[in-house]
């Protein structure tokens, strides 16, 4: 019996407008934090993506700049190795003359000033030197002063490569340690003599401009992973066949490129907080709120539960009591001033509150119609904002002129989209804002077309719809215009008759499409919205037949030999200030 009551009440509670309502509200407040919790959460993978990517780009410009300098070099020596006469003279066996003494001193000396040459075309390279060991002779042409600073160790570590047949055959740059510098040393041998030059990796380094930064930091390694710069007392290798390395107590995403042209790597380390440091505000704001969502669930339930089930559920029971017959039971009325309670003061009037809900229900559907007419209005707003705001970055600074020309007109333009708050507004200021709006077109697209934009001055004040003509001047625009292609494009609005307006729109463009327009008559037909006819054209046609109905007309065709021909006709209705604009207008004529 209990269980059949149970099941009854469920049923009952089932069918009740309030909790199918309480129910659909839930639901759609539990999918919309559900929805905005998955999409806050792909555009963080997808920011963090972005960041990697631009580090990935960054660190291959980087290793592809060092490896166009390393071989440069490399080749520059190579060469001069080859061709120098200096260096063949050297190379041969001395005879240990005093002639041959001399003789090799000036050699030496035009050997250098050959090689300063190498340095000067070379910035990177930190030395140039060449080791004839017969002559136990070491030449050596530096840029920047690192060799005497470190004489010695260079000298030994010459003599020994020179003894190592490995060393002598290298084809690439070696990452080596020559007292407590690492340095990059290119070392080839040539018969009895050995070429080479060297950089220390802080050069490289600066040269390459690898400094640390909001998202992260930039290390060299070998190719064995080891840290050489900037600190080579890194305690962990990098595995650069990884990911993700740990970096003290921190573990960081780490990108790597290898030189082609040396046994070294460039990495790129970014911290788990330093890349999401940089994902936009506006992606944690997201973020935040998805989650107060979620939070304001239960609160939104008990806010629903008390301010409309508890209404509701005493509203149904004074409807029972009253359909039981108990006509003389009236609500305990309050002063909450909620709308649930002017309902229950309604309900406790007299029976002509039926007539007085019929009156409200035809005011309801007005005012539903109203708003529909706004929406439909607000659908129209221009949509180009982004376009004309990279118009005016991709200016230089001596256009100074053209982009103070191009703010005014911007002005103008959102200044009169920004006041189309009305169902109507006088026709020459609908037509100036067209006039402004070919004026920025055709700063974006210069040399494509004409425009003339005309209207009887008597009917300047007559009311039309805000927007209306724009949302064809935007088609005819977008549609028309091509490279190598110019057009015409006349707006002209003419008294038609005493009560019409004639306002028409001609282009010299291809031609409007004959499948679009089938679409377009469907629509004017039907009702019913076409797919792939675009919004702001149904939406032109809907407002005109729910602003004016059988008063108005429009028509869309081809204009042959070529172009797109509309015509619209709309009631001719004057503003309120008609005539006194109309005598300000002929003082301003004389």
């Amino acid at each position: 019996m209990k269980s059949r009551n149970l099941k009854a009440k469920v049923h009952e509670l089932h069918g009740m407008y309030t909790v199918r309502m309480i129910a659909a509200v839930m639901l759609i407040q539990i999918t919309t934090c559900v929805l905005a919790l998955a999409f806050s959460i792909l555009v963080l993978r997808q920011g963090t993506r972005e960041i990697r990517e631009n580090g990935k780009s960054t660190l291959e410009v980087y290793g592809n700049l060092a490896d166009v300098n390393l071989k440069r070099a490399q080749a520059q020596i190579n060469s001069f190795a080859f061709d120098s006469l200096e260096v063949a003279v050297l190379n041969s066996h001395p005879d240990g003359t005093e002639k041959d003494y001399y003789r090799a001193i000036s050699h030496v000396a035009k050997l250098s000033h050959d090689m300063e040459n190498l340095v000067t075309s070379n910035p990177w390279v930190g030395a140039f030197y060449c080791y004839f060991p017969e002559r136990n002779l070491f030449v050596c042409k530096e840029n920047g002063g690192s060799y005497a600073d470190n004489k010695n160790a260079i000298d030994a570590f010459m003599e020994k490569a020179a003894e190592d047949e490995t060393s002598r055959d290298s084809t690439k740059w070696s990452c080596v340690l020559i007292g407590k510098k690492h340095y990059l040393i290119y070392f080839h041998g040539f018969r009895n003599y050995c070429c080479g030059c060297w950089m220390e990796l802080d050069t490289l380094a600066n040269n390459l401009s690898l400094k640390d930064d909001s998202q992260g930091f930039y290390i060299l390694c070998d190719g064995n992973g080891n840290v050489l710069w900037p600190d080579a007392e890194e305690e962990n290798a990098v595995d650069l066949s990884e990911h993700y390395w740990r970096r003290g107590a921190q573990t960081c995403y780490i990108l790597s490129k290898r030189s082609e042209q040396s046994d070294l790597a460039i990495v790129r380390g970014m911290s788990n907080a330093a890349m999401l440091g940089n994902i936009p505000a506006a992606i944690w704001i997201l973020l935040a709120c998805t989650v107060l969502s979620f939070v304001m669930i239960p609160l939104l339930y008990r806010a629903l539960r008390r301010w409309v089930i508890k209404p509701v559920a005493k509203l149904n029971d004074a409807m029972d009591r009253v359909s039981a017959g108990e006509v003389d039971y009236r609500i305990p009325e309050q002063t909450t001033g909620s709308e649930f309670e002017k309902m229950n003061q309604h309900f406790n009037r007299t029976l002509d509150e039926v007539q007085n809900l019929k009156n409200s229900y035809y005011e309801e559907q007005i005012k539903e119609q109203k708003i529909r007419m706004q929406f439909l209005s607000q659908q129209i707003q221009p949509h180009f904002i982004l376009n004309t705001l990279n118009i005016l970055y991709s200016y230089e600074k001596d256009e100074y002129p053209l982009i103070k020309k191009m703010i005014l007109n911007l002005s103008k333009y959102f200044r009169y989209i920004v006041n189309a708050n009305a169902n109507e507004v006088p026709l020459k200021a609908e037509m100036e804002h067209i006039r402004t709006y070919f004026k920025i077109q055709q700063t974006r697209f210069p040399d494509t077309f004409f425009a003339f934009v005309e209207y009887d001055k008597e009917i300047g004040n007559c009311m039309v719809p805000p927007l209306l003509i724009q949302n064809f001047a935007e088609n005819s625009i977008k549609h028309s215009i091509s490279i190598g292609n110019h057009i015409d494009i006349f707006v002209i609005a003419q008294k038609l008759e005493e009560d019409k307006i004639l306002v028409r729109m001609l282009d010299t463009g291809k031609g409007i499409d004959q499948a679009l327009l089938r679409k377009i008559h469907a629509f004017q037909e039907t009702g019913t919205r076409q797919e792939g006819l675009g919004v702001g054209i149904q939406n032109a046609i809907e407002r005109l037949q729910v602003l004016y109905g059988a008063k108005t007309s429009f028509e869309i065709r081809q204009d042959p030999p070529h172009g797109t021909r509309i015509e619209i006709i709309l009631p001719l209705k004057r503003g309120e200030n008609d005539e006194e604009d109309e005598e300000e207008d002929e003082e301003e004529d004389e």
